[in-house]
């Protein structure tokens, strides 16, 4: 005989299965939106933009480069090694990137921004930037975006 769950109906959606659904959501929107404009307006795409994002850890150096190891990049971006291999085999067929030995570290890899990887984030970081403005600065207080980041570092910390 079939279960009857009408019972349980009234527990549904929860708290939390709101909150999911509307994180996806917003993930998607933001990140589809702003993927469409880099393409068309910087000519890259938003999954490239994050790899020399985190290349440049807010310190760019061009001569000499900063190299950072693999790792290190696949850590801070939350994907696998294997998805950041290939990231990076397509940045370097761009010219974006190059790959080199780590010193310190005869079996590490290391990945550094070219002049025109670094052009190019440099242009990516002005739409980047306009659409943030647009989406998230013009919507969110200042208040509001110091507890928006408290509250997703937190989230973060919990999930790594």
């Amino acid at each position: 005989m079939p279960q009857n769950h009408s019972s349980h109906r009234s527990e549904f959606p929860s708290k939390n299965s709101d909150i999911w659904h509307l994180y996806m959501q917003t993930y998607t929107g933001v990140t589809t939106q702003l993927d469409r404009e880099l393409r068309a307006e910087a000519d890259i795409k938003l999954d490239d933009f994050h790899v020399l994002w985190a290349l440049t850890d807010n310190s760019i150096r061009i001569n000499p480069p900063l190299i950072v190891r693999m790792g290190e990049i696949a850590f801070s971006l939350g994907i696998s090694p294997s998805r950041l291999t290939y990231q990076i085999e397509r940045l370097i067929k761009l010219n974006w990137v190059e790959r080199t030995a780590v010193e310190e570290d005869r079996r590490g890899k290391g990945v550094f921004l070219t002049e025109l990887g670094y052009q190019r984030f440099l242009e990516a970081t002005q739409v980047h930037d306009a659409f943030m403005n647009r989406v998230l600065t013009a919507n969110v207080s200042s208040r509001e975006f110091k507890t928006l980041m408290t509250v997703m570092e937190r989230i973060l910390e919990t999930v790594r």
